[in-house]
């Protein structure tokens, strides 16, 4: 073992390095060790909460915990940090088992490290942050203005986004920059004199770490970025911080981080004896030391031991998964244990099991794992083959052609930004009938699948609303799609999912209302129905249950704002959005659900001063009190809005951000880009006045018209799919 920057040796247990070399290493700029990022791909990304608490870490000069490694062998293809280009490792290479989340966090601050989607600024005339030494701000590619201050993982809300796109075009004398223009050029919303912490640390490399060398240099960036509203006190204490900040940076470059190496054989799998007493299932060895280091990080999942296995074993399965990610495809927005785990779990339903053959191969746990891989044929005949032959990159190409939205040819379909939210086991249900139709009709799959793409579209939307299990949906999809099969069983895999109950019925709208009209409309009372207007009374038939669990779903609870089936339902606008859907990431999801009446005029106000301004007078005092909560985060107040757009306000009044008075085209085109029916216009009128200022007129017109918007809504979804062709000759259709 040796301390010394010059001599490394990763031969030994335990080798401790200067952070300036694990960063040196880990980006590249030394290459006389290579480090791969990651041997083991987490399904998890950090947020810019957990960034910022790194750095402040690392600036106090604290400990971070250790880094566990393993050596790898030469030749697996791999890409740096920062690169895009694919090479294979040399001899000696690393693979970082343990710290990966940690290795990136760091190097967003180290310019060698290439191009990154996220930045760190300090900004020095702040006060600093809840429990922080300095205020540091994360920003990111689709989030180029940064995030709340007090919660640094919020996004801001779509009126701060209007205004610092304003500032930007005003500073930067542009109109609609691009994304990569923000992003370079864009600082903080709501900073004063922030500075990229790459540019702080690449000064200090620069000078060398001569302190006052590094001061004047800062100091004169921070004179150069200040402008006139920066008061002359503010630019005085931004420059006190900065000496503070060169003793962060002295404690930082004095860090030391310890690496533990582990033996390869950590990943040989466990021997799984003949039984089934649970005394004989243990855990694999990368299991168990997942389970025991005390690092403080991300628990390794049964997915990502799974991922990380197979790709020791078969590195092969790390190309497949950058081929899928490289492509406009459903893959490319799946994380990479989600692909492996697909792969895993089809090539296990094409190989013939023995009597000892798990229930659920959607996700095995470890154990069941390496029962899988010890089958005769599941990796030499058909998990190699998937992986090798190209056959699952064109599986997921299929399904993407088929189901992307397109104006002409897919009216129907989903665009771009809605098939992240596609889950796991509906993605392998739709690749493993994809799978079937390549065996059976490989030279003529485009026609084949064409002839089913209306049932596919119906049962994708179906799912998303009536499947209450996904993972046991699956399953019994699964005993649906035998070999040779061609057109998607859609009706019959629905009759199956209902007799599991594994989802709920969908109902005819009109049989929503000759059923349970009350739940869908207000009628006898003259306040806003909170939670018991999907309240199921004790002598309640099934059927009137049935058409509660379904409308409550529909209508969203009343407890979140968040309506997945609106990217459908908004379709021909969503597919015009820009920014990249990037599954995994829901602090750079680049759009937003935008409440139609702004929450701003609804959410808990009590009013300014004179009692008959309070919304909450009108809201059912036997009903939770939440009353005005559940109509204004209901699906009929909510439409998707692209983040990158200032066409709303969380402030203004519905008739100005719907344009309602405006009698031209531009009006009925955005109503029809919200899902808004010009029918509707006169009661959102009706509810737009007075912003925070409410009465009884006001209140009641506001859940009406949410009311029919909602229902409306249901109509569409229920006809446009056509949902009652599945219910010809079922027992509950009518």
């Amino acid at each position: 073992m040796t301390t010394e920057i010059e001599s490394v040796d990763f031969n030994n247990d335990i080798e401790i390095l200067p952070i300036e070399k694990w960063l040196n290493f880990a980006s590249g700029d030394n290459e006389s060790v290579f480090v791969a990022l990651p041997l083991i791909q987490r399904g998890s990304v950090w947020k810019p909460n957990q960034i910022i608490d790194l750095w402040d870490t690392l600036l106090r000069g604290m400990p971070m915990g250790s880094l566990i490694f393993s050596l790898m062998p030469s030749g697996i293809d791999v890409r740096r940090i920062g690169k895009k280009e694919m090479i294979k490792t040399p001899a000696g290479s690393i693979g970082l088992i343990d710290g990966q989340q940690r290795t990136l966090a760091m190097l967003i601050a180290w310019s060698n490290a290439g191009e990154m989607d996220r930045r760190i600024w300090v900004d020095f005339a702040d006060k600093r942050g809840d429990g922080h030494v300095f205020r540091l701000r994360v920003t990111t590619i689709n989030q180029p203005f940064g995030f709340q201050k007090a919660s640094p993982s919020a996004k801001l809300s779509l009126s701060e986004k209007r205004d610092a796109l304003e500032a930007f075009e005003n500073e930067h004398k542009v109109k609609n920059p691009n994304k990569k223009e923000l992003f370079e050029k864009a600082k903080p919303h709501f900073s004063k004199l922030p500075i990229d912490l790459r540019l702080l640390v690449e000064s200090w490399k620069n000078t060398k770490g001569d302190k006052s060398t590094w001061i004047r240099d800062i100091e004169d960036k921070l004179d150069q970025i200040k402008n006139e509203k920066i008061k002359d006190e503010e630019l005085a204490h931004a420059k006190s911080n900065v000496s503070k900040f060169a003793d962060a940076l002295i404690r930082f470059f004095n860090l030391k981080i310890p690496l533990l190496k582990v033996d390869s054989s950590i990943f040989n799998p466990v021997e799984v004896g003949n039984s089934d007493n649970d005394d004989e299932i243990i855990d694999p060895p990368l299991a168990v030391l997942f389970k025991r280091i005390g690092t403080g990080g991300t628990p390794l999942s049964d997915a990502d031991y799974v991922y990380s296995v197979i790709k020791h074993h078969l590195p092969e399965s790390y190309s497949l998964v950058e081929e899928l990610h490289a492509g406009e495809n459903i893959a490319s927005l799946l994380s990479a244990t989600d692909l492996v785990m697909t792969a895993v779990r089809l090539a296990a339903a094409e190989v013939t099991l023995n009597n000892k053959q798990m229930t659920d191969w959607e996700s095995p746990t470890k154990q069941e794992f390496h029962r899988l891989i010890k089958l005769d044929g599941f990796l030499e005949d058909k998990f190699l083959p998937l992986i090798q032959q190209d056959v699952l990159r064109k599986a997921f190409i299929s399904l993407t052609e088929l189901l992307q939205y397109e104006n002409t040819d897919n009216s129907k379909g989903l665009p771009l930004h809605a098939f992240p939210v596609l889950n796991r086991p509906l993605v392998q249900v739709l690749i493993r009938w994809i799978r079937c139709v390549q065996a059976k009709k490989p030279n003529d799959l485009k026609t084949v699948l064409n002839k089913s793409r209306e049932d596919v579209l119906r049962f994708i939307m179906y799912w998303q609303l009536c499947v209450v299990d996904p993972r046991k949906a699956s399953l019994i999809a699964f005993q649906h799609l035998e070999e040779g099969i061609t057109n998607f069983p859609g009706q019959e895999i629905y009759k199956a999912l209902l007799a599991s109950k594994a989802a709920i019925p969908i109902i005819a709208p009109e049989k929503i209302l000759k059923i349970k009209e009350d739940v869908v409309y207000t009628s006898g009372s003259n306040k806003l129905r909170g939670w018991k207007r999907f309240f199921i009374k004790q002598d309640a038939n099934d059927e009137e249950k049935q058409v509660i669990q379904l409308y409550q779903r529909w209508w969203g609870n009343g407890n979140r704002h968040i309506h997945p089936l609106l990217l459908w339902l908004q379709r021909e606008a969503v597919a015009e959005f820009e920014g990249s859907p990037v599954a995994g990431r829901e602090e750079d999801t680049p759009y937003d659900y935008d409440h139609i009446c702004p929450s701003n005029h609804w959410g808990d106000w009590t009013g300014a001063g004179a009692n008959t301004d309070s919304l909450l007078q009108f809201v059912e005092k036997n009903d939770d009190g939440k009353g005005h909560v559940y109509v204004g985060n209901s699906i009929g107040n909510l439409r998707v809005w692209d983040s990158s757009k200032n066409r709303s306000d969380g402030k203004v009044a519905l008739c100005e951000k719907l344009k309602l008075d405006d009698q031209n085209e531009g009006r009925n085109e955005l109503l029809k880009q919200s899902a808004i029916d010009p029918l509707q216009i006169e009661g959102w009128r009706a509810c737009s006045s007075g912003e925070r200022s409410w009465n009884k007129v006001r209140a009641l017109a506001f859940q009406k018209v949410v009311e029919q918007r909602a229902f409306s809504l249901y109509e569409r979804y229920y006809n446009e799919l056509r949902f009652s062709e599945w219910r010809e000759n079922l027992p509950e259709a009518e």
